[in-house]
């Protein structure tokens, strides 16, 4: 009964949160996320041709754009040091994760803007005011900030450690 109230209440959250993004417009807009010389969305060729020949692991994951009884499926990660890709032949892929380096080397561009490692949060937020602060849904911990996608149900999550960037992820609610 305690593990039912959990995800009710876990649930209604997202719901709510879900149904936040989708009320009014935000301008966080995916497509303008590049990393290193690749576009957010690329092909698995200009992945390779890019950073070299991946790991490749297939995904099994239970909710969300890339879990396995999507239509288009199945889906598997394009696997590098400090970065995935997810995706298939069918559709592509999209940048799912970047892990950032506490010396700012690993860099994360937006339009003309850039995030690394040495981003602080409040810099962040700053940075990403255009989006609107009702955009953004910070974690109960206060260590990670969501920003929903401009016309989409899906989204960027930064996590922060000691209030530097340490990581980004791809977001899709489930």
């Amino acid at each position: 009964m305690k593990n039912l109230n959990y995800i009710m209440k876990y649930t209604l959250i997202l719901l709510f949160v879900t149904s936040l993004a989708t009320a009014q417009e935000s301008d966080f807009d995916l497509s303008k996320i590049r990393f290193k010389k690749l576009q957010f969305r690329a092909s698995k060729d200009e992945i390779i041709r890019a950073e070299g020949q991946p790991e490749i692991k297939d995904t099994n994951y239970d909710c969300g754009a890339y879990a396995k009884d999507q239509p288009d499926g199945p889906y598997h990660q394009l696997r590098y040091k400090g970065f995935n890709y997810i995706g298939n032949d069918k559709e592509d892929f999209v940048l799912e994760n970047v892990t950032f380096d506490p010396k700012g080397k690993v860099k994360l561009a937006y339009g003309n803007v850039s995030v690394s490692g040495l981003t602080t949060k409040p810099e962040f937020i700053k940075m990403f005011e255009s989006a609107g602060k009702k955009f953004f849904v910070e974690s109960t911990s206060k260590e990670s900030i969501l920003l929903f996608a401009k016309d989409t149900g899906d989204g960027a999550k930064f996590f922060f450690q000691d209030g530097k960037l340490i990581k980004y992820e791809y977001w899709s609610p489930c």
